[in-house]
C-alpha cells in the first residue's frame, strides 16, 4: 500500500507539473505537424506501379483533373547516402560558424544579414504555402462536386449551374446545404463571376527599364499569395518579427522543402536520422553552441511558442528530417496502392485495343510475366470536393478517385511522431532544461516504420522501394521528345517601350483569354492583295547545234489585273511567233 501511495503520490505531482503546459504542448505540435501533413500530400507524384496517362480529363467545369504544378517550386532532388552521412559534417561547421560569429559581433547585425541574404527563399516559400492555402479556401467554397440531396452534383461553370446525373440543374453557387438557400439574383451572378475570375489566368507583364523584363500568365491565387509573401516578408525585414509571422515563415520554409527535397532509399532517410540522433545528443548536451545560436539569432529557423516563463522554441530541423521520412512513407503507400492492382495479362488483353481503366505495360516486374497496370488518377489537391462529397466512394465524382487509397505507413509515422514530440515536451518540462528532440523522434519514425512493414509482412518491398525510378522515366521520356521550334515572340507593348526607351517602368495586369482561332495577323495595316512573287533565278541552259536564244519581249505591267480569256489569247500568239523563229533559224 506504502509503494502504490508512493506511485500515486508522484503522478499527481508531474500531473500538476505538465497541466499549465497543455496548451503550449498541444500548440507545439500543430505546428510541427502541420507543415508535415501538408507538404507529404502536395509532393505526391504518379507511382511506377501505375500506368502513365495518356491523356488529361476534362470536369464538367473545363478543368483539367491534373493539379497544375507551382511555377515556384523547383524539380525535386533526391538525397543519396553520401549526402546524409556528410549531412551532419555540413551542419556542424554552419553551426560551429555561426556560433563563433554571435559571440565576436553583435548578435543583431548578424541576424539583419542573414534575413536579407534568405528574403528570396522566404519569399519563394511564403508564396507557394499561400497559394496553396488561397487554393484549398477555394475549393472549399466552390468546390467541384458535393452531395446533397442523395445524389452528386457537379459544377458547370461556363453555364453556371450544378447538374446531377439525372439532368436536374441547380443555379445556386453555393455548396451543399448552402445551395437550399434562397439568394439575389445580383449576388448569385457576383459569385459566378467570382468563380470564374479564381479560375482564370492573369496576364502579368513588369518592364523596369533595361533591367528587368517579365511577361507570364498566373493564376489569380499565384498572383495574391506573391503579394502577400513580398509584404510579408518586408514587414518582417523592415519593421519587426512577431513569433507568429515567425512561424508562418518556418512553416512555409518546411512546407516547401519537403515537396524539394525527398531521400531516395528508405536507407537514406534511415541513415539521416541516425546519424543526427548522435549529432543532436552532442550539441545540446555536452556543447553550449545550439542553444547559444538557436536564442541569440532572430531568423525565422525556428518555430516559437509562448509559455509560462518565457519562450519555448523548437528547430525547423527537428521538423524537416522527420518530414522526409513521412513523406517518403505515404509516396510507398501510393506506390503500394497500384502495385496491388496490377494483374497478369491475359489473352483478352492483348486482343483488346484500347483499355477504358487500365493499359498494358510490357515492362514486367516479375520474370516471364508482363503486367497490367491500373491508371494514375491524381492524387493531390481538391480538398474541397472530397470534404463535399463525403468518403463513401459510390458517391465520389472520378476527379477524387485517386486521392482515396489506404495509407498505413504513413499514419504509422505521423503516429510515432506526435509520440516523440510527446516525449521531448514531457522531459523539457520535467527535467528543467532544452532536449534534442530527435534523440525522441529518430526512433519513434524509424521504429514506426520497419514495425509497421514486418507485420504486413512488406519489410522486402519497402526496403527495395524508390521514388528515383519515377524521375529516371519521366527523365527518358523527355529527352526522347523532339524539342519544339523556337517562335519568334510578338512585339508587345513592354518592348516598344525597350526600344523607345520613352519608359523607365511599366506594370500591366489582365485577364488572360483563351486565344483566338482567327488570323495571326494584325487588322491594322493588312495587305488586301496578295504579295508579289519574287522571280526565279535564270539558269544557263545548253541549247543543240544551230540553235540560238530568242528574248522575249517584257511583258506590260500597267494593268495587270487581265481577263481569263484576253490573258490565254496573248500566250497561244507568243507560243505561235516564237516556233516561226526557230523555223527560221534552223532553216
Amino acid at each position: 500500500m506504502d509503494f502504490l501511495a508512493a506511485v500515486l503520490q508522484h503522478v499527481g505531482y508531474y500531473i500538476t507539473l505538465l497541466y499549465p503546459h497543455v496548451p503550449t504542448e498541444i500548440l507545439t505540435i500543430a505546428f510541427a505537424v502541420t507543415p508535415i501533413f501538408a507538404g507529404a500530400h502536395a509532393g505526391l507524384k504518379a507511382p511506377t506501379s501505375a500506368a502513365k496517362r495518356r491523356k488529361v480529363i476534362k470536369t464538367t467545369d473545363d478543368t483539367d483533373t491534373e493539379s497544375e504544378e507551382s511555377i515556384l517550386i523547383p524539380e525535386a532532388q533526391s538525397l543519396s547516402l553520401t549526402d546524409a552521412a556528410l549531412f551532419p559534417i555540413g551542419a556542424g561547421l554552419t553551426l560551429t560558424g555561426l556560433y563563433y560569429l554571435i559571440t565576436h559581433f553583435d548578435p543583431a547585425l548578424i541576424s539583419k544579414i542573414l534575413n536579407w541574404q534568405f528574403i528570396i527563399m522566404g519569399t519563394l516559400a511564403v508564396s507557394t504555402m499561400s497559394t496553396d492555402f488561397l487554393g484549398l479556401l477555394f475549393d472549399m467554397a466552390f468546390p467541384k462536386a458535393y452531395y446533397y440531396d442523395n445524389i452528386t452534383w457537379y459544377v458547370q461553370t461556363h453555364k453556371r449551374n450544378h447538374k446531377a446525373p439525372d439532368g436536374r440543374m441547380n443555379e445556386s453557387p453555393l455548396p451543399g446545404l448552402f445551395s437550399a438557400l434562397p439568394l439575389p439574383e445580383s449576388l448569385t451572378q457576383f459569385l459566378w463571376s467570382l468563380r470564374e475570375k479564381a479560375t482564370g489566368k492573369v496576364m502579368v507583364k513588369v518592364y523596369i527599364w533595361k533591367f528587368l523584363r517579365i511577361s507570364t500568365r498566373l493564376n489569380l491565387q499565384t498572383l495574391l499569395a506573391t503579394m502577400f509573401a513580398v509584404g510579408l516578408q518586408t514587414y518582417m525585414l523592415l519593421v519587426e518579427t512577431p513569433w507568429y509571422l515567425n512561424n508562418v515563415a518556418g512553416m512555409a520554409f518546411v512546407y516547401t522543402m519537403l515537396q524539394v527535397i525527398s531521400p531516395s532509399t528508405p536507407s537514406v532517410g534511415s541513415l539521416l536520422l541516425a546519424v543526427l540522433f548522435f549529432y543532436d545528443i552532442y550539441f545540446v548536451f555536452y556543447t553550449p553552441i545550439m542553444v547559444a545560436v538557436a536564442t541569440k539569432l532572430d531568423i525565422p529557423a525556428k518555430i516559437l511558442i509562448p509559455r509560462p516563463g518565457g519562450m519555448g522554441l523548437l528547430g525547423l530541423g527537428d521538423i524537416f528530417v522527420p518530414g522526409i521520412q513521412i513523406c517518403f512513407a505515404l509516396k510507398f503507400d501510393l506506390w503500394l496502392h497500384y502495385f496491388y492492382q496490377q494483374r497478369e495479362r491475359t489473352k483478352a488483353d492483348r486482343d483488346t485495343p484500347a483499355i477504358s481503366d487500365e493499359e498494358p505495360d510490357d515492362k514486367s516486374e516479375s520474370k516471364g510475366k508482363q503486367l497490367v497496370k491500373s491508371k494514375y488518377e491524381p492524387a493531390t489537391g481538391n480538398w474541397g470536393t472530397r470534404f463535399w462529397t463525403g468518403s463513401r466512394l459510390a458517391q465520389q465524382p472520378k476527379i477524387i478517385w485517386g486521392t482515396s487509397f489506404s495509407k498505413p505507413y504513413f499514419n504509422a509515422t505521423l503516429t510515432g511522431y506526435i509520440l516523440g514530440m510527446l516525449c521531448t515536451l514531457v522531459a523539457m518540462v520535467v527535467s528543467g532544461r532544452g532536449q534534442p528532440a530527435l534523440l525522441y523522434l529518430s526512433p519513434s519514425v524509424l521504429g514506426a516504420l520497419y514495425l509497421t512493414a514486418l507485420k504486413r509482412g512488406e519489410l522486402k518491398l519497402l526496403w527495395n522501394y524508390s521514388p528515383d525510378e519515377e524521375k529516371d522515366d519521366k527523365k527518358q521520356n523527355d529527352e526522347s521528345k523532339e524539342k519544339p521550334k523556337e517562335k519568334k515572340p510578338q512585339k508587345d507593348k513592354m518592348e516598344e517601350a525597350s526600344s523607345k526607351g520613352t519608359r523607365f517602368f511599366y506594370i500591366s495586369l489582365s485577364f488572360a483569354n483563351k486565344p483566338s482561332k482567327t488570323n495571326a495577323l494584325p487588322a491594322v495595316g493588312r495587305s488586301e492583295s496578295p504579295p508579289a512573287r519574287t522571280p526565279r533565278s535564270s539558269k544557263a541552259k545548253t541549247l543543240p547545234k544551230g540553235w540560238t536564244m530568242v528574248e522575249e519581249p517584257a511583258t506590260p505591267t500597267k494593268n495587270p489585273k487581265v481577263e481569263p480569256a484576253a490573258a490565254s489569247s496573248v500566250k497561244r500568239a507568243e507560243r505561235a511567233r516564237r516556233r516561226e523563229t526557230l523555223k527560221g533559224s534552223e532553216s
